[in-house]
């Protein structure tokens, strides 16, 4: 630099796509060894969007009429150490994210254009200023993420925190956070922000505080002890009467269903393994679905499901002459006149007396003579195949514990009819025992006498029921099965 850049050579002379050189300046300092990396503007845009420190806005105009100088160079210094820079736009603007401190910073009318290079500037060209900036913008409110949350029985999920500013960034919270539960019955929420559930279904509120903001945001936690577990067919067909009685028709990607005359009578059979529950379950909910795919119907007609007690057939034996009958009627859906559409049929009750053997077998059929076809996506078809959805909710069978340090809550028995028997082993004194439906109400609210109660449900309905015993300031939770 000493020759006044004399004795420098062009060597190569090419757009960089509007981009500016990021030079390694400490390499330079220690061994005078040029490094630089060329990045495209947007790409830095996107950098330093990012809201870590505090957003400056540099505006760069001429110094003789005020107009907006477009392209002029930017360069900030810390300590004479190149900290940040770029290129104004066409407003002469330049924003920068700027840690508080002190810096230098360096304008120059030249940049870098598509086929233009560095030129050296002259005092005229340049302009030096100190730049001071402050403490961060004020933050005008936290957003907790995830937004909401849904945990299954005795679950768990972490929750954070960003600061919102008023132009509408966000950085991670950097101040102390504060967490409360407005439902601890329901969930919990410790110093880092971990929230669990127990053994209540419902919502709670979970809301965070800014130690020194003291600014607010909550979530929701949705606590949700029931899950729905997807069942495909095993084996599914249909059968055909008449002529066709000793066909069979297994392989067909749909399931039919005509009551009609005889040659063209259909009915369909779904067989379901049930191993999948588990013994530990207790089914709340079952739903067949099954999805039509052609239909020649004119106006609504029914379609009923039948419970089939025979599970041995096969889906590639079954013909009409061989098939078992249908043993009760479940359930019964509305078919309507248009093709690509979802149907579905309440079988809880088959499921629930079928779940021990593992195999359930379903038929669905016409009982109204309409003469009409249905077809129904078979599990042989690309899509919408057919399929069983079954909510069910962890229950522990005979006597379930709790235990929490010294003190232990049993109930017995598990499932009862109509009465249960609630003790919190080792507590002599006096307590509280709410007990709540699946929906979240809560049925009953007993007197714990010397660490016992009974509930007597003989008005209640068949189901799951939450049991929260409050003993002194300590809460203990657990769940029982209705069974009537």
């Amino acid at each position: 630099a000493s020759s006044g850049w004399t004795d420098w050579t062009q060597v190569v002379n090419e757009s960089i796509g509007g981009g500016e050189p990021t030079v390694d300046f400490s390499l330079w300092n220690t061994s005078q060894g040029l490094s630089m990396m060329s990045a495209n503007l947007s790409m830095l845009d996107v950098v330093v969007s990012n809201r870590s420190w505090p957003s400056a806005r540099l505006e760069v105009r001429n110094g003789s009429d005020q107009s907006a100088l477009s392209d002029a160079r930017i360069l900030i210094y810390r300590n004479d150490t190149l900290y940040r820079g770029g290129l104004t736009d066409s407003a002469g603007y330049l924003s920068l994210r700027l840690e508080p401190g002190s810096y230098k910073m360096v304008i120059s009318r030249f940049g870098f254009g598509s086929d233009t290079l560095l030129q050296a500037v002259n005092g005229s060209d340049t302009a030096v200023l100190p730049v001071i900036v402050l403490q961060p913008l004020n933050a005008i409110g936290l957003r907790i993420l995830p937004e909401s949350v849904t945990l299954n029985l005795n679950d768990s999920a972490m929750l954070s925190v960003r600061t919102i500013y008023p132009d509408s960034s966000e950085a991670d919270c950097s101040e102390t956070i504060t967490w409360i539960s407005r439902n601890p019955a329901l969930a919990e929420v410790d110093s880092a922000g971990t929230v669990r559930s127990f053994g209540i279904s419902g919502t709670a509120v979970i809301v965070c505080i800014g130690d020194r903001s003291g600014l607010q945001d909550s979530t929701e936690v949705t606590v949700n002890l029931s899950q729905e577990i997807v069942l495909f067919p095993l084996e599914d067909a249909y059968v055909r009467a008449g002529v066709y009685a000793n066909q069979n028709f297994g392989s067909e990607t749909g399931l039919m269903t005509k009551t009609s005359t005889l040659d063209y009578t259909r009915w369909s059979y779904l067989k379901f393994g049930l191993d999948s529950l588990g013994s530990s379950m207790v089914v709340l909910d079952a739903k067949l679905k099954l999805f039509v795919t052609t239909t020649d119907i004119t106006n609504s007609m029914p379609m009923t499901a039948y419970g089939v007690d025979d599970v041995s057939w096969t889906e590639s034996t079954l013909t009409w002459n061989n098939r078992p009958l249908p043993a009760v009627s479940l359930d019964t859906a509305i078919i309507l006149p248009t093709n690509y559409l979802d149907y579905e049929w309440d079988v809880t009750s088959w499921v629930v007396s079928h779940r021990t053997s593992g195999l359930m077998s379903l038929c669905l059929l016409d009982t109204t003579h309409k003469e009409n076809n249905v077809v129904y996506a078979s599990k042989e078809n690309t899509d919408n195949k057919p399929v069983l959805v079954v909510t069910v909710s962890p229950v522990v069978s005979g006597e379930r514990g709790v235990v929490t340090g010294e003190l232990s809550l049993n109930i017995h028995p598990n499932p009862f009819n109509p009465r249960v028997s609630i003790r919190l082993q080792g507590f002599r004194e006096k307590g509280t025992v709410s007990i709540y439906a699946l929906s979240g109400r809560r049925v009953a609210c007993l007197n714990l006498e010397r660490g016992s109660a009974e509930w007597n449900a003989v008005n209640q309905p068949s189901g799951l029921y939450f049991i929260r015993v409050r003993a002194g300031t300590r809460f203990f939770h657990t769940h029982a099965v209705l069974l009537k």
